[in-house]
């Protein structure tokens, strides 16, 4: 309370029991007044227990103790604050009395620390000037107090290490003796002083100092602050499982704390130079292939390592894996289920908290016991340093010993630690840069660290065993005699006596029945001539007896073998190399490789097939799968896992395909036991064979393989069930075709088949060539008018399709995004019943619906036309897509991206001929105003007139002219919209014709027209007849350049105009009379009717 009284308030449920001990602990500001009578009943401390304020138990006569006065000043330093480690002690100290002759000033550490001193008690055994040297200079630790002294020469400083006590004696007589002044801080030194191991609690880190002086009462006292002791990690230890240079292994490291390490601490590792923590590197030389049997070229990864963060870095669990770390939800969760034991009512609050404490906690025991173990601790490399991020909730508690293993590449030797000799440079194993250094560090921002242990000793590595090759002769299971060929390379070389111990997988023991020829184990002649061979089991010793094995030359070894009924799992499917020389005497070992891929076997298919029901693009489909095993897929008891693969080329998917980021594993759509031969319309395996049903109980599940890029199928197939050979199995799952342009190449477009026993391949068939995807053979797109917001547009669909089309299908035509369909006025034109249904789904989507007695048969064309609203501008995604889709909603013919038509506004044109005479050339003018600019950015701004069949425009355009129709400026002023100066037509504008009704004026680069009135003078030959088709001419403003052609205006149905005949008239006296005479007036009223139509002329050339 700020003033003599002190309450400790318990927590609930936590009593104190009868009869029994406790103590706590606390600090208290001493009295100014020194006092001795303890029995005083006025210093007397009292201690009550309470509960609401009544007392349980009291007691008011605890006798104080004495307080005297303090020593004047004590301050003690150290060169070093790790824990445990053995150190000098510097000490200052006055007192506020003399100290008399025969009297001591005596000091006692914190708990955990020990004075050493030196063998006969003396606290130092050199001159303190040296010692003081150290602290001054070498460690910067000079005194910040001014008038330090060393103590006199009668002052004497032992260590009594039966009582851990450094007392300062005053060595003169009692009479005529000289005391120590109390003025002066003197300093003195203590050797061999030991650190605690940590930190001593908040309270007991004092140094404490009693000096018998002069003062009242004989005795001063004081302490003096300690320093802040950095534990050193205990049981330190890195060991490496593959000893060679540049190889990849497991380093299993070993540490124990001695200070908590709280959730979100971490633990950093420093290796010496050139380790790397993370996956294993793999080039295209290097790569592991689970296809394919012979193992890559297997040596040290002389590449450079990855820089900055690794990705794939984990921890695992080495052999006698035990969880060492405290979980914080269980410790909550056994907390609140305690205090449910003793019948406390939780709260809802509690109970919610228990349940969900109780469901991590499960999750984070079981990936601590047996599964992710990345979800409590993250592993983060980066170069040479290693750091492990204990995640929220996971604590590595103090004294905890904690064992993992970490994989990664050792150093190579080009990069090792070396050291300078009298033979040259060598590789150093003892030298201080090949040490590793570990620390823990608290989960604050600042990373405190807690414990740290430096100088923990390098590995000692060997040079490799490079294995170059394992091939076998036979790659099936069960195969008696395989010859297999092994290939390597020593980088050190090893001197007779010398030993190449090869040790492959127990799995390929030779069996005995074996008929074969020659030696069970052989060498190359690149191998020493006189060697001796010992085998036993899966252990092969080859001894060179007189002649070294080189180093740098590959050596064969040929090992008669027996394959099982299964290939070794990758874990298990390891050869060891390792070659060593008895040459001085001991076997010391100079070449090792540990951890080699073995070569791998499978059992084979006679037959593997893969049957599609839907070949359209982008549509769910019913993939048949068909096979026959040349071996069993044996029965094995409940629990193990076996499985049949089926893999997808890519960008095909399975349905439904997993999705990221997590790509869990789901239930296939459309999976069936047994397979279907007779669907309708289908073309899948012969119906002549009666296909065996895979066993029952058998469940499918979509996978993604990241490796592979490629999704897969498994089919789960129960441990006691049987797969024999030789029968015809088939079984149906769905899938997911990709699009036309997302379809693998052929090369690529290949399905794999494998069967696998605890994930280990045991039948294998590759390269099951793919099916091509089909579209619906023929879509035809006729529309007549582009005009933007043009209702009631018919658009008429022709379309054949090469597949059977069963009566009550249904075709589904989607439309660009702003089209609008309507059923009004739709009718069949050709094909199909007057039956057909027609239902708008969605604005741009119509469906019709074929009557149940209207199948067609494959290649039948039909035709629909339905009205449509146009929309106001080109949809960005301008295409249309028709589906065919039988009455069981599958998919039975596609065809996508069919090109649309570009909407434009309307442009008013007026074709006016001038010599409307059949067979004659006519010069045109044509009357146009553009809704819609023409953009002088743009490349290729083009005006295109296209006349009824019969009408020709030469290929060298003849009376070509363009004005602006309203020119009626004055002299000097520019039309409007055009800037000063603007000549019409720009210079560099062309006009082309093609022989044929059509012709096309382009503009020049960096131009364009303005909405205005135009004039298009053009000459045509009309027909030598008169045409029998429609009457309407086309005019349309484009963009057309090498990013294709883009419709601005156009006007597809302009009336055209009639074609006479031109009559000769006869002059001679001869000729018959005229039938009929055309009067004045008849002449003025035909002139009338052509003013009409023409526009006002302008300029003089009009006039």
């Amino acid at each position: 309370n700020g003033a003599t009284e002190l309450v400790l308030s318990l927590p609930q449920l936590r009593p104190l029991l009868n009869r029994t001990r406790y103590a706590f602990r606390f600090r208290v500001i001493n009295p100014d007044t020194p006092f001795t009578n303890v029995h005083d009943p006025e210093r007397w401390w009292s201690i009550a227990t309470r509960v609401d304020n009544k007392y349980i138990d009291r007691t008011r006569d605890i006798h104080s103790f004495p307080v005297y006065h303090r020593v004047s000043f004590i301050q003690v330093d150290t060169l070093s604050p790790v824990g445990l480690n053995s150190t000098t002690n510097r000490f200052l100290i006055r007192t506020a009395a003399p100290l008399p002759p025969k009297q001591t000033i005596t000091i006692r550490p914190p708990p955990g620390f020990v004075f050493g001193g030196m063998e006969n008690e003396q606290c130092i055994d050199v001159d303190p000037m040296i010692i003081k040297r150290q602290f001054d200079q070498e460690f910067n630790m000079k005194a910040l107090i001014a008038g330090v002294t060393r103590l006199p020469e009668w002052m004497v400083c032992r260590v009594l290490k039966g009582q851990n006590a450094v007392v300062l004696t005053n060595e003169e007589p009692l009479l005529g003796g000289r005391p120590l002044i109390n003025g002066p801080v003197f300093e003195f030194f203590v050797k061999n002083v030991t650190n605690a191991e940590a930190t001593p609690p908040d309270g007991l880190n004092l140094f404490r100092v009693e000096a018998r002086t002069l003062i009242e009462n004989g005795l001063e006292q004081f302490a003096g602050e300690g320093w802040t002791v950095y534990p050193e990690l205990l049981m330190t230890q890195v060991t490496t499982s593959n000893p060679g240079y540049g190889l990849y292994t497991n380093f299993t490291f070993v540490l124990q704390t001695v200070s908590r390490v709280p959730g979100g601490g971490s633990i950093r590792i420093a290796s010496p130079s050139d380790y790397y923590f993370g996956p294993l590197i793999e080039t295209p030389a290097t790569a592991y292939d689970p296809l394919v049997s012979a193992p890559a070229y297997q040596g040290a990864m002389l590449n450079d390592r990855p820089s900055g963060d690794i990705d794939g870095c984990r921890v695992l669990r080495p052999v006698g894996w035990a969880c060492p770390f405290e979980l914080t939800p269980c410790q909550t969760f056994a907390k609140l289920e305690e205090l449910q034991s003793i019948g406390l009512t939780l709260l809802p609050a509690q109970l919610a908290e228990r349940n969900a404490a109780r469901i991590q906690c499960d999750n984070m025991v079981a990936d601590c016991a047996t599964k992710k173990l990345s979800n409590l601790v993250k592993c983060v490399s980066r170069g040479p340093i290693l750091t492990l991020d204990l995640q929220a909730g996971v604590v590595l508690p103090a004294r905890r010993a904690f064992r993992f293993l970490v994989q990664g590449y050792n150093t190579r030797e080009a990069k090792a630690p070396r050291i300078m000799t009298t033979f040259g440079d060598q590789i150093c194993v003892d030298c201080y840069n090949n040490t590793w250094a570990m620390v823990t560090r608290d989960s604050n921002t600042e990373k405190t660290e807690l414990d740290k242990k430096a100088g923990i000793p390098g590995l000692k590595l060997y040079g490799i065993v490079t294995v170059a090759s394992i091939i076998p002769s036979d790659t099936k299971v069960k195969s008696i005699e395989n010859y297999v060929r092994v290939t390597i390379r020593l980088d050190v070389p090893c001197d007779p006596r010398a030993t190449l111990k090869i040790t492959h997988p127990i799995e390929y023991i030779k069996n005995a029945n074996a008929a074969y020829q020659g030696a069970p184990v052989s060498t190359g002649p690149t191998f020493p001539r006189l060697k001796e061979i010992r085998q036993s089991l899966n252990m092969i010793d080859i001894i060179a007896l007189e002649e070294r094995i080189p180093a740098g030359v590959d050596m064969d070894i040929n090992i008669i073998m027996s394959n099982p009924d299964i290939s070794p799992s990758r874990a298990t499917n390891i050869w060891t190399f390792e070659a060593s020389s008895s040459r001085t005497g001991p076997n010391v070992i100079l070449n090792v490789n540990y951890n080699v891929s073995g070569f791998k076997i499978f059992g084979e298919f006679s037959r593997a097939d893969i049957s599609p029901t839907v070949l359209s693009p982008k549509s769910n489909s019913i993939i048949g799968v068909w096979f026959v095993l040349k071996s069993a897929l044996a029965r094995y008891p409940f629990g193990v896992r076996k499985a049949l693969r089926i893999w997808l080329p890519k960008n095909f998917l399975p349905n439904p395909a997993p999705r990221p980021p997590l790509y869990t594993a789901l239930n296939c759509v459309d999976f069936s036991l047994k397979y279907n031969p007779n669907r309708e319309g289908v073309d899948g395996f012969p119906s002549t064979i009666s296909y065996i049903d895979i066993p029952s109980g058998s469940y499918c599940t979509t996978h993604w393989d990241k490796s592979y890029g490629q999704y897969y199928v498994s089919v789960s197939i129960d441990g006691p069930q049987l797969v024999d050979s030789g029968w015809d199995y088939a079984f149906e799952f769905g899938a997911t075709n990709p699009s036309i342009e997302n379809m693998p190449p052929p090369d690529e477009n290949k399905w794999r088949v494998e069967t696998v026993m605890e994930n280990v391949i045991l039948h294998l068939k590759t390269g099951i060539q793919g099916y091509e995807l089909e579209q619906i053979k023929l879509v035809g797109v006729d529309y007549e008018d582009t005009t933007k917001r043009r209702t009631l547009h018919p658009i008429q669909f022709d379309i054949m399709s090469e597949k059977f089309i069963p009566g009550g299908s249904k075709i589904i035509i989607t439309g660009p995004e702003g089209f609008q369909v309507g059923c009004v006025f739709f009718r069949p034109v050709y094909g199909l019943s007057s039956t057909t249904t027609c239902l708008v789904r969605k604005p741009n989507i119509v469906e019709f619906t074929i009557d149940t007695q209207d199948a067609k048969e494959a290649s039948t064309p039909f035709g629909i036309r339905v009205m449509w609203t146009n929309p106001e501008f080109t949809p960005l995604n301008n295409w249309w897509r028709v589906d065919i889709v039988s009455p069981l909603k599958k998919a039975i013919d596609v065809r996508d991206y069919i090109p649309g038509f570009d909407i434009t506004d309307r442009v008013e044109v007026y074709v006016e001929p001038t010599f409307a005479y059949l067979g004659e050339m006519n010069p045109l003018r044509v009357y146009f105003l553009a809704y819609t600019i023409m953009n002088q950015a743009d490349f290729g701004n083009e005006l295109v007139l296209m006349a009824p069949e019969g009408y020709v425009f030469p290929k060298q355009c003849q009376g070509f002219g363009m004005k602006l129709t309203d020119d009626n400026r004055a002299i000097g002023s520019s039309p409007a919209g055009y800037s000063d100066g603007f000549v019409f037509p720009p210079p560099g504008t062309r006009c082309t014709g093609f022989d044929n009704a059509s012709a096309v004026i382009r503009l020049p680069n960096g131009t364009g027209l303005l909405k205005n009135n135009y004039t298009l003078m053009l000459d045509v030959e009309n027909p030598g007849y008169r045409p029998n088709g429609t009457n309407l001419w086309q005019f349309y403003t484009r963009v057309a350049n090498e990013n294709g052609t883009k419709y601005v205006d156009a006007n597809r149905s302009l009336s055209g105009f009639g074609l006479s005949e031109l009559v000769p008239l006869r002059t001679d006296e001869g000729a018959a009379p005229r039938a009929a005479t055309i009067s004045a007036s008849a002449v003025l009223a035909l002139s009338a009717v052509v003013l009409l139509l023409a526009p006002p002329a302008s300029g003089e050339e009009e006039r």
